[in-house]
């Protein structure tokens, strides 16, 4: 992955190899991306620099379980990274408040719960003063097949 800056037009001399998919900026100096394991299935979130080496990257997130892939995004608000790891009936999903620099902890939404699939996603206006909680949809899918959808808020 290339980065070019819009305002030249050119190509900055960094190349990212091994990106997964696409990616997400944090700030004007700061990218999100994942990479993939042998068997091509995105398994870590990194943290990158602009203009520094990419062996100076940061790993937030590392999924050894096979059966879990990780992806990334931003919250509607753009204030919050949301990276997690899904399966098919799974996830996980954690949060980096962008408004925070530089070392902003990756934070645990919901530890992982066999069955439980939800997402998550900010509310409040951008920048929120104090920081607005984020709303977790939850969906538990049962033996009997019923998935309530629960709304709260952390």
């Amino acid at each position: 992955m290339k980065v070019r800056d819009l305002a030249t037009g050119k190509d900055s001399d960094m190349i990212l190899e091994g990106v997964a998919g696409g990616a997400q900026w944090g700030d004007c100096s700061t990218l999100f991306y994942c990479t993939e394991d042998e068997a091509k299935r995105p398994h870590k979130v990194w943290r990158h620099r602009i203009d520094h080496a990419q062996s100076q990257d940061v790993c937030l997130l590392t999924e050894d379980d096979e059966v879990f892939s990780v992806g990334i995004g931003k919250s509607l608000t753009g204030r919050l990274l949301v990276a997690g790891a899904g399966s098919t009936e799974t996830d996980e999903w954690y949060t980096i408040d962008l408004e925070k620099g530089w070392d902003a902890p990756l934070t645990v939404v919901q530890p992982r719960q066999r069955g439980m699939q939800y997402d998550v996603d900010h509310l409040g206006g951008m920048p929120p003063s104090p920081p607005q909680p984020c709303a977790v949809f939850t969906v538990f899918v049962g033996v009997d097949n019923r998935c309530p959808v629960l709304y709260h808020t952390l």
